[in-house]
C-alpha cells in the first residue's frame, strides 16, 4: 500500500495512523482482527489508538 503525500516525506506518526486506519477498515472495525493484520496484540493496538487520540485532541 503506497502512502504518497506530494511534496514531502510522511512522518512515522502519519504512516502509522494510515496503517492502523486501513487495518481497521479491512477488519470492519474489529480491533482483534486489525491487531492480527498488523502483527500486534490487541492491547498493543489499543495503546497505539490511545496515543493517536491523545495527539488528535486539543
Amino acid at each position: 500500500m503506497p502512502i504518497l503525500i506530494p511534496g514531502r516525506f510522511p512522518t512515522l506518526d502519519e504512516v502509522e495512523d494510515a496503517l492502523v486506519a486501513e487495518a481497521l477498515k479491512r477488519a470492519k472495525g474489529n480491533q482483534g482482527v486489525a491487531a492480527t493484520l498488523l502483527g500486534l496484540s490487541r492491547p498493543a493496538l489499543n495503546r497505539r489508538l490511545a496515543r493517536r487520540a491523545a495527539r488528535v485532541e486539543p
